[in-house]
C-alpha cells in the first residue's frame, strides 16, 4: 500500500489538490489499530474533479453500494493492485444525527515525507467526531484510549470547526474524555 500511496500523492500533489487520509490508515498511522485494509481520502469540493479524472486514468472504479445513512456529496471506490481506495468529498451521514463533514486545507493535520513525496493526513480529533456520527462506538473507544494513554487533545481549530453545540452527543463525550484525560494526569 504506501507505493499507491506514494503515487497518489505524486500525482495529487504535482496539481496542487487538496486532500489527505483518513479512515482506518490514519488510525494506523497513530498506532490505533481497526482491521481495515481500506485508503480513504478526504478531498476538498474545488478538487474533487480533478481527483476523479487522477483516480479514473490510473485506477479500476468499482461499483459502490448505497447505505440510506449515507448521503455524501461524492463517494467513490477505486482498485489499485487488489487495494481499495475511497474518494470522500462532503461526507453527510444521518445516523443519530445530521452530520456534515466538508474537509479543507485547514483540516490537514500532519504530512509525512516518503520517498521525496508529501503525504497528507486529516485530523485524528475529525475522526473522532466522524467515527461517533457514523456510529461506530469500537473505533472511537479505540481513539478515545489513545488519547486516555496521554495524547494531547485540545484544539482550537477542532472545537471551532464542529461548533461542537450543534453535535450535543458528540460535545459531552469529549468533554467527559478532556475530563478522564487531564485528571488522571
Amino acid at each position: 500500500m504506501k507505493k499507491i500511496i506514494e503515487s497518489l500523492a505524486k500525482e495529487f500533489n504535482e496539481r496542487n489538490l487538496t486532500w489527505a487520509i483518513g479512515g482506518s490508515f490514519l488510525l494506523k498511522r497513530y498506532g490505533i489499530n481497526d482491521g481495515f485494509d481500506q485508503l480513504d481520502i478526504m478531498v476538498s469540493e474545488d478538487s474533487i474533479d480533478e481527483i476523479k479524472g487522477v483516480m479514473n486514468d490510473i485506477a479500476e472504479k468499482l461499483g459502490v453500494v448505497n447505505n440510506e445513512s449515507f448521503q455524501t456529496d461524492h463517494f467513490s471506490s477505486y482498485k489499485i493492485q487488489n487495494q481499495t481506495i475511497n474518494i470522500i468529498c462532503n461526507l453527510k451521514c444521518n445516523f443519530k444525527e445530521s452530520f456534515t463533514y466538508s474537509f479543507d486545507k485547514e483540516d490537514i493535520s500532519t504530512q509525512y515525507i516518503s520517498n521525496n513525496v508529501k503525504i497528507y493526513f486529516s485530523d485524528l480529533l475529525d475522526w473522532y467526531v466522524i467515527y461517533q456520527e457514523i456510529d461506530s462506538a469500537r473505533t472511537t473507544k479505540l481513539i478515545e484510549r489513545y488519547y486516555e494513554s496521554g495524547s494531547f487533545l485540545n484544539n482550537t481549530r477542532f472545537n471551532n470547526k464542529f461548533g461542537m453545540d450543534d453535535i450535543p452527543h458528540v460535545k459531552d463525550r469529549y468533554s467527559n474524555l478532556k475530563k478522564r484525560i487531564y485528571q488522571a494526569g
